[in-house]
């Protein structure tokens, strides 16, 4: 069964202020820096994701993981928690794809529905809408690691198992409009990226990703990603280490067949085959105050790149 993120309101039945999903933390593929600036080694990653569930199917440790964020195939409000989180406690750095190239946004769309529409109808699949289809660049708090104030170095290993008032995590104004204005200097200080689409795949978390590689000469996000971290020591240790746009999330922890398996990873190689290759350049970041679990939906500030300035 299939959900967008604008079908209905989601409601949460969990039972703890922030739910462990470490399981699905550590199946994220994580690229070395050498990794990061060659689009071939980069390319390779991505084509081993694509054995990797060729072979063995879902991580259903992943997948059960994730799912505590969802209500059925519904992702979860922050508002919607058990203990609510508060406004502002997830905060991100993105490109949003569909902005770029809507053309490419569309054809990825019809991607995306094709491949679900071969899951057995007993698996559940959250699709995201395509004007929510973004390649997260940096993230100041994460709904498994709030970050209240990413200035503070002390805020690096903050274990949210200690956290006993989750409203302390919320922000203070003169916080966030640090947090924006230091994104917008740096985001200013960078390059135009370019982006090249090497494939679409199911990665083994459930996950469907369309993977790309950035070809600037000056890998301008691999530079921002480091100016990021220095400036907001008190950020998530955990941050997206490749470039890529998450299309949907199987949230069922249930193994597929091989025969399933095959299916999808055939169709998956004919979509690359159609997508690969396509180009684009950005020329404008987005700070977003995300109030919904992965869908990037929420307030949003303009951050130009210093070609758009």
């Amino acid at each position: 069964m299939m959900t967008r993120d604008d079908d209905e309101k989601s409601q949460s039945s969990q039972s703890s202020i922030v739910p462990n999903i470490s399981a699905t933390l550590n199946a994220k593929v994580v690229a070395l820096e050498s990794d990061q600036t060659d689009p071939h080694r980069i390319s390779k990653l991505y084509d081993t994701m694509a054995d990797t569930f060729l072979q063995n199917g879902l991580n259903l440790d992943a997948v059960a993981s994730q799912s505590l964020y969802y209500n059925g195939a519904m992702p979860l409000e922050y508002t919607a928690f058990p203990t609510p989180l508060p406004d502002a406690a997830v905060r991100l750095c993105l490109i949003f794809f569909e902005k770029v190239h809507q053309e490419l946004a569309e054809k990825v769309e019809r991607a995306s529905l094709e491949i679900a529409s071969v899951l057995p109808d007993t698996y559940d699949m959250h699709l995201t809408k395509r004007s929510h289809y973004h390649i997260t660049i940096f993230m100041t708090s994460q709904p498994h690691a709030l970050r209240p104030d990413p200035f503070d170095p002390s805020h690096y290993e903050l274990d949210m198992s200690t956290v006993q008032d989750v409203s302390c995590m919320r922000p203070h104004e003169s916080v966030l409009e640090r947090e924006i204005q230091t994104m917008k200097d740096i985001v200013a200080q960078h390059k135009s990226p370019v982006f090249r689409v090497h494939r679409i795949v199911l990665a083994d978390s459930g996950t469907l990703l369309l993977c790309l590689v950035e070809i600037s000469p000056h890998s301008s996000v691999f530079h921002m990603r480091k100016a990021f971290r220095k400036a907001f020591p008190g950020s998530p240790p955990k941050q997206s280490t490749i470039y890529h746009a998450s299309l949907g999330r199987i949230v069922t922890p249930e193994q597929l067949s091989e025969e399933k398996r095959r299916e999808i990873h055939d169709m998956c190689e004919a979509w690359t085959r159609q997508l690969q290759g396509h180009e684009f350049t950005v020329d404008e970041l987005f700070h977003v105050r995300e109030v919904q679990f992965t869908t990037v939906e929420g307030p949003s500030v303009s951050l130009p790149l210093q070609t758009s300035l």
